[in-house]
């Protein structure tokens, strides 16, 4: 069965830094390792599944809770992050896609997990579907959600570079209990819940 994602009552931050504290030994470590799953993050074929283990790593070195429910379960989105506030970021990596237009058939799969996320998290969450995808244009011949956004390759290059940016600012620390510390870079490189869609998304065009 499915077991739904709950949001910590920590703060991001605290919750970042509990995670890195149970993962890594040392700065470095951590340092290697945010290294090594960015290097899976990147439009390549015949990568999918790297590409969606890393970016469910992603989420919980960023302090979100995060899993894989098609994988996990069977069933719903590649990934989902749980943000903080009964917010979700449901995400559909399309990495491995190279035509210019968003087709039909990935624009209703992504509205399909929306209504899967509905039925299962209910009006009490809120949610914001995301595409992976090279570019942010739509077939005309789909009515895509109007929440849809899309991480297109630029996108996804500043995503990157502002989750290694985040890896060396706390490295510089030297530690992983400075939350005061870590709560100001979360919020400097906007990849705190309340921003990182905005930031590192797009709205789709058609």
């Amino acid at each position: 069965d499915y077991i739904r994602l709950t949001t910590s009552t920590r703060s991001q931050a605290e919750t970042l830094c509990a995670f890195l504290q149970e993962t890594y030994g040392t700065t470095n470590q951590m340092v290697v390792g945010v290294n090594a799953i960015l290097e899976d993050l990147v439009f390549r074929p015949e990568s999918f599944r790297a590409f969606e283990q890393a970016m469910k790593s992603v989420g919980e070195h960023l302090g979100f809770a995060a899993h894989r429910p098609e994988v996990e379960f069977g069933k719903g989105p590649d990934v989902l992050w749980a943000v903080g506030d009964q917010r979700f970021l449901i995400i559909e990596c399309k990495n491995e896609a190279y035509t210019p237009l968003i087709s039909k058939k990935y624009v209703e799969q992504l509205s399909g997990r929306a209504h899967w996320f509905n039925d299962i998290y209910g009006p009490g969450c809120s949610s914001v579907p995301i595409m992976v995808y090279p570019t942010e244009i739509v077939s005309k011949d789909v009515t895509p959600d109007p929440r849809m956004r899309i991480m297109t390759q630029a996108k996804l290059t500043l995503f990157r570079e502002a989750v290694r940016s985040l890896a060396n600012g706390v490295a510089a620390m030297n530690s992983f209990k400075n939350v005061a510390d870590v709560a100001k870079l979360l919020e400097h490189l906007n990849l705190t819940g309340g921003k990182i869609d905005e930031r590192f998304t797009v709205p789709f065009k058609i």
